[in-house]
């Protein structure tokens, strides 16, 4: 599984503990295009620059 492990490393700097352990089961899931998956969240990450809210905030 190293594409989930990569896929999990590019992306880890981007969302919540949730949307990390989200992004997890959806990499497992679809292992064989992990890589691209990740590739094209954090394009799409970059360019929307949304601000990412304290997790306390959101419970």
């Amino acid at each position: 599984m190293p594409q989930v492990i990569y896929a999990d490393e590019r992306t880890a700097a981007y969302g919540t503990a949730n949307c990390r352990r989200m992004r997890q089961h959806i990499f497992t899931e679809l292992s064989p295009i992990a890589g691209d998956l990740a590739a094209r969240y954090v394009k799409t990450a970059e360019r929307s620059s949304f601000e990412q809210v304290p997790e306390e905030s959101v419970r």
